[in-house]
């Protein structure tokens, strides 16, 4: 295909759906100008919600995203696995796992992880095999990939989304034959949590939970965790663990395939802060095992569990459209705008009323203040006549029996 000039494009005003020749009336060529932008901003919208697949096809992500698995009646052990992974449309997510283990005694695990998920993006990663080795995490195929939590319609530079490696994007270069690519969702976690609870035959249940109020360990960023290794955490401030990232493949079916091969050791080093999150003292490690160990590499789905979207998360471009067009509108504008000198009004009225109150309170401090000054006042003039008048009454004796 010929190569084509940018600035072509970047010369060329973009054409406007909704527009007419001659130009309509201003007031009306202004409701076409917000109906414009608001199409616009919303297929912004839709595409970081979206994986678009060549070549006409395209997968839903938000949703909530669930696999099971349950062992067959009266086999031991009983063992019931559950994973969900929640993704929200304003790119937050929450994650569960929950094994169930019966055997003499029942041991239950549960991880809990909060995060957002940033755009499906391009990425290389190994194909498994012998002389592949392993890889903790999967690359980019462009740059520029960062670890910054993604903003709704953000927009790159000129103006455009920026998204920079889509499924829609086509991969320059042939890859290696030990490496494929990806449509890669990406899950930066927040926080973790985990607990373990085992139940013996006597009903005694003995659980081991992460050592924080809140029972979450709090994931640092790059930039937290730049500043914390330059500086320390600060005393008596929960341990906090290091930056990762969890991958997965976007499938066409609009499943979820764990695609890194990070496993639980990588991202539970041994050391204080693991031990926090997997809720052992330092002394009880060699007895219960490493905090990677307790908290096991099946915290997190592997390639052989898809998870499909079992709850798609509803979106109405139509009812998404009229609250743009709504909140765009020149009357909602001016309505906007009436509020807020409503609210000025109040302020400044609330604020006189506030001053008249304690201006009047302060008048009755005074007042009763200079009550008692007077009467104060007047005490200490009648103790001095009186002083006075005794004082005259002695002179005058002394004067008598001088006589």
């Amino acid at each position: 295909m010929p190569e084509v000039d940018a600035s072509v494009y970047a010369a060329a005003k973009p054409k406007k759906l909704f527009r007419s020749d001659p130009d309509l009336p201003a007031a009306v060529n202004g409701v076409a100008d917000v109906l414009q932008d608001g199409v616009e901003a919303l297929l912004k919208v839709v595409d970081t919600k979206v994986n678009w697949v060549l070549p006409n096809k395209w997968v839903w992500i938000p949703g909530d995203y669930e696999w099971q698995q349950e062992t067959e009646e009266g086999k031991t052990p009983q063992v019931k696995i559950s994973y969900k992974l929640a993704l929200k449309d304003d790119n937050s997510c929450e994650y569960t796992w929950n094994r169930v283990e019966q055997t003499k005694k029942k041991t239950e695990h549960t991880v809990h992880m909060t995060g957002y998920w940033k755009q499906p993006e391009k990425r290389k990663i190994p194909i498994p095999g012998e002389n592949n080795g392993s890889s903790s995490s999967s690359s980019a195929v462009e740059d520029g990939s960062s670890g910054e939590k993604p903003a709704e319609g953000e927009a790159g530079e000129g103006g455009e989304t920026s998204r920079p490696a889509t499924a829609m994007s086509s991969v320059s270069e042939i890859p290696p034959v030990d490496i494929r690519v990806i449509d890669a969702l990406a899950i930066v976690p927040e926080s973790v949590g985990f607990s373990r609870s085992t139940t013996g035959s006597t009903g005694k249940t003995v659980k081991i939970a992460t050592k924080t109020k809140s029972r979450l360990l709090q994931v640092a960023s790059q930039e937290e965790w730049t500043e914390i290794q330059q500086e320390g955490t600060p005393k008596d401030a929960d341990p906090i663990l290091a930056p990762f990232e969890l991958v997965f493949e976007i499938c066409e079916s609009g499943e979820l395939l764990r695609a890194d091969t990070q496993k639980a050791k990588d991202v539970f080093p041994s050391g204080p802060t693991s031990n926090a999150l997997a809720g052992i003292a330092a002394k009880a490690v060699a007895r219960l095992g490493e905090p990677h160990a307790v908290i096991t590499d099946g915290w997190m789905p592997d390639e052989t569990m898809p998870l499909p979207n079992t709850i798609p998360m509803p979106f109405s471009p139509l009812q998404w459209l009229a609250t743009y067009l709504k909140t765009h509108s020149p009357s909602y504008e001016k309505h906007v705008a009436g509020q807020g000198e409503c609210r000025q009004w109040l302020t400044d009225t609330a604020q006189s009323a506030k001053k008249a109150e304690i201006d009047a309170e302060l008048a009755v401090i005074a007042a009763a203040l200079a009550a008692k000054q007077k009467e104060a006042r007047d005490w200490l003039e009648a103790k001095a006549k009186f002083a006075l008048e005794v004082m005259r009454k002695e002179d005058e004796e002394d004067e008598l029996d001088d006589d």
